[in-house]
């Protein structure tokens, strides 16, 4: 009788920590205005220790595209909510899981605390007749695709050539730090670790690196980790919040904190609602590739990117998304306003695997450099802030550019009592051949060819009625090498103290 009872309870304990939760609904394309986001609640038994989730739909060639993630305890349901975020994995992932010990990539592990939790469902994209949605979820028990997936990307090894390290640039009194402002691992949709972002930044000589991820915060852990074992490199935790009218970079987020990506496309104010919920962290918010042909990519929250604090002109490979930035850009340069222009990676996976789109990219390739006194956050940002930026395609490729020996990349001059001032160039690095072009208010005034090793010039330069200086490096192709931020020539005068 003691032994069937005790078969019994086996059996029924065994039958509890077995239960699942499942369900189907069926989604519409949400009317203009309305939430690209719906929730669906699920109850989390006592004594659960994991999480399993599975979500099928037909993607329908592409006509259909969901996004999950999940909210824990505590969390209302609501849009502007931002309490219990457990993990966001975007349309990389069909299954999830969370354990108290390890999770799945872009979901944090820990206590699973019972009740109420909730899907969140992003419609990125949903056919004319809907689409049916398949939700799982089984607690006590993880399956073994995702299960799989996490051992996989854990074991995953990677390599890197060891380059030359090279010298601090200083110029005219600051020092322009070689750096890349955007990388995804396997947090994300990369297909590479926190630590091989980080090798990959050193074996290039970098010496800062922000990690940006869609919509989650748990890669913060393994860059504080990490950071110990790469003293020379300033780690920047950041996101890509990713909405469905344009992506926006935020760097220097606190840990354990993430920028709310539920808002509306096409409206102004909700581009102003992310900046400035980054900056009340002390973070950066910059454009993301502006004018990217890809569903959500394109920037839409206003026409005049002047809501943030700096643009993405330079995404990966140069092509002719990056070409149509650089117009805009250039257009709103000639009509007075002062936006800081970058370049990065965007890097997804290490450069010796084979990708159909150029994610497959060093850290550092293109390489942003930043003026600043010393390397740190607060004065990088300073220099984001200020324009004193330039954007090369290797770290190698570097360029100075100043006015009257003084003036640096993104300072102000007044040229109001000026009938001419001294430009000079130095260009190091690039292919023979290159053409080294200054610009101004969209015009070409003056380009040269430039030899091996390195060009140096000095240009004499009349500012009347002009209202900026720029400089470009195109290869024989006519593809960018590297172009600077403005000298702007009109206005008070502003420019950055030194580190002399």
């Amino acid at each position: 009788m003691k032994l069937i009872q005790l078969l019994l309870l086996l059996f029924l304990t065994a039958s509890a920590n077995a239960q699942s939760f499942k369900t189907k609904i069926t989604l519409q394309t949400p009317e203009s205005g309305q939430s690209r986001y719906k929730y669906i609640p699920f109850d989390v038994p006592e004594n659960t220790q994991t999480l399993s989730f599975r979500y099928k739909y037909d993607k329908k060639g592409g006509d259909n595209r969901l996004e999950f993630g999940v909210f824990e305890t505590g969390f209302s349901g609501r849009d502007g909510d931002k309490r219990g975020l457990r993990g966001w994995s975007g349309s990389v992932r069909d299954s999830a899981f969370i354990a108290e010990d390890r999770a799945t990539h872009g979901y944090s592990a820990g206590k699973i605390q019972p009740g109420k939790w909730y899907f969140i469902i992003g419609l990125a994209q949903v056919a004319t007749e809907g689409v049916e949605l398949e939700l799982r979820v089984n607690f006590n028990q993880i399956d073994e695709k995702p299960l799989k997936q996490f051992q996989a990307e854990q074991g995953k090894r990677f390599s890197f050539d060891k380059h030359r390290k090279r010298k601090k640039l200083r110029s005219n009194g600051l020092t322009w730090f070689r750096g890349d402002l955007h990388a995804h691992s396997f947090h994300g949709d990369g297909s590479w670790s926190v630590k091989a972002i980080l090798d990959s930044a050193k074996s290039n000589s970098l010496d800062f690196v922000a990690l940006t991820e869609h919509n989650t915060f748990t890669h913060y852990r393994e860059i504080d980790d990490q950071a110990a074992h790469y003293p020379d490199l300033l780690i920047l935790r950041g996101q890509e919040v990713t909405t469905y009218g344009g992506h926006i970079n935020v760097w220097g987020l606190p840990r354990g904190e993430w920028v709310d990506f539920r808002v509306l496309p096409d409206l102004e104010s909700s581009g102003k609602r992310i900046a400035k919920e980054a900056r009340s962290f002390g973070a950066l918010a910059s454009i993301n590739h502006p004018t990217m042909n890809c569903r959500g990519c394109k920037w839409t929250y206003d026409d005049h990117w002047g809501n943030l604090d700096s643009v993405e002109i330079w995404n990966a490979t140069w092509d002719r998304d990056d070409e149509e930035a650089l117009k805009t850009w250039d257009k709103f340069l000639k009509e007075g306003r002062s936006i800081t222009a970058i370049g990065s990676s965007d890097s997804h996976q290490p450069p010796y695997e084979p990708s159909t789109y150029p994610t497959n990219l060093a850290i550092g390739n293109p390489t942003v450099f930043v003026g600043a006194k010393q390397l740190d956050q607060e004065d990088l940002f300073k220099g984001i802030r200020s324009g004193s930026v330039f954007v090369t395609k290797k770290p190698q490729y570097t360029i100075e550019l100043s006015a009257n020996r003084i003036y640096n990349i993104g300072d102000k001059i007044e040229t109001s009592n000026l009938t001419k001032i001294k430009l000079s160039a130095l260009l190091k690095g690039f292919p023979a051949g290159s053409k080294m072009v200054l610009i101004s208010d969209g015009a070409v005034v003056q380009e040269e060819l430039t030899p091996k090793g390195k060009l140096a010039r000095d240009y004499e330069f009349r500012p009347v009625g002009r209202k900026y200086i720029r400089l470009e490096v195109r290869d024989a192709e006519g593809k960018m090498l590297g172009f600077t931020n403005p000298i702007y020539l009109s206005g008070k005068t502003s420019k950055r103290k030194s580190n002399l």
